[in-house]
């Protein structure tokens, strides 16, 4: 599949918290001033901060796709830490993780690993961390972004609830450090994608905006829902007639998605920019093709 060059499809999104937002460190604190669930955060060049990793995000991401596939009939794997994912599949007395041709790897996987990865295949999708401010944006609005998010960080005091008695837990106080604003900066990106799995990715951002799909931690509990703004979709493609997709039909070929937008041209690579109207328009037959090749 990522044999030969096809196409990448670059997503510039912003995210914005509407309710309160907790992506919780995996660290135990030591510090009793410190919460016991604290944001987590990353050193920069420009000063420590907030952040949301993309394996955060890439996980919430995928966890929903499954729901949709399943939805519409597609057979998911369970992953679990006794099955594993389709890697761990055992053909013709084979694992899949263990077969040379990637082609049959591609066939034994279910469409969530196609898309996301496994054991056996590269992940089609590359989430990107997310910091409150934009990659190119110069070095003092990168600090001023950095000082202005910090200032939206707060507390909120919980309880655990015994669900036997209905009574609170004795020594069951905590507290959470929650973000309640802002806005993260960031990239999604699809190497060498099928249709459908495009149209996947853009229906789970549609999804997340709706509050369906909840990000981090406490999400039943009121936190966690996000706005997800596509400022652009960025596509490069070798095809001079439209983008060109992966094909699966029991081997890989290419199918070429006709397009109103002009390209770029830059040497033998079409360079397309998707914004506001075009890039609905681009949602709008991406998503009839992925209605028709997930009915197959």
């Amino acid at each position: 599949m990522f044999k030969s060059f096809k196409s990448f499809h670059t997503l510039k999104l912003v995210i914005e918290p509407e309710t309160s937002l907790l992506i919780k460190s995996g660290d135990t604190p030591v510090d009793p001033t410190v919460p016991d669930m604290a944001f987590v955060r990353i050193p920069t060049p420009f000063g420590e901060t907030v952040y949301i990793p993309g394996s955060s995000l890439k996980g919430v991401m995928r966890s929903h796709a499954a729901q949709l596939l399943a939805g519409v009939g597609k057979d998911i794997c369970a992953i679990s830490v006794a099955n594993g994912d389709c890697g761990n599949k055992v053909v013709n007395g084979k694992r899949v993780m263990k077969i040379d041709s990637g082609v049959l790897r591609y066939q034994h996987s279910c469409h969530v690993c196609r898309t996301f990865g496994s054991t056996a295949l590269a992940s089609v999708v590359r989430v990107a961390d997310f910091f409150p401010y934009p990659y190119d944006a110069p070095e003092e609005e990168k600090k001023k972004k950095i000082s202005e998010i910090s200032k939206m960080l707060g507390f909120k005091t919980g309880i655990k609830i015994d669900p036997k008695s209905g009574t609170v837990k004795s020594r069951a106080l905590y507290t959470a450090e929650i973000l309640s604003g802002g806005r993260f900066y960031g990239e999604l990106v699809l190497k060498n994608p099928e249709i459908w799995q495009l149209g996947l990715i853009f229906k789970v951002i549609e999804d997340m905006n709706n509050g369906v799909v909840r990000l981090g931690h406490m999400s039943t509990r009121g936190l966690g829902k996000v706005k997800v703004t596509i400022e652009e979709v960025f596509v490069e493609t070798t095809s001079s007639d439209g983008i060109a997709f992966t094909k699966f039909n029991g081997d890989f070929s290419q199918e070429i998605l006709k397009v109103q937008a002009k390209p770029e041209i830059k040497g033998f690579i079409s360079h397309y920019s998707f914004k506001e109207n075009s890039l609905e328009s681009l949602k709008e037959t991406v998503y009839e093709k992925t209605s028709q090749a997930l009915k197959r």
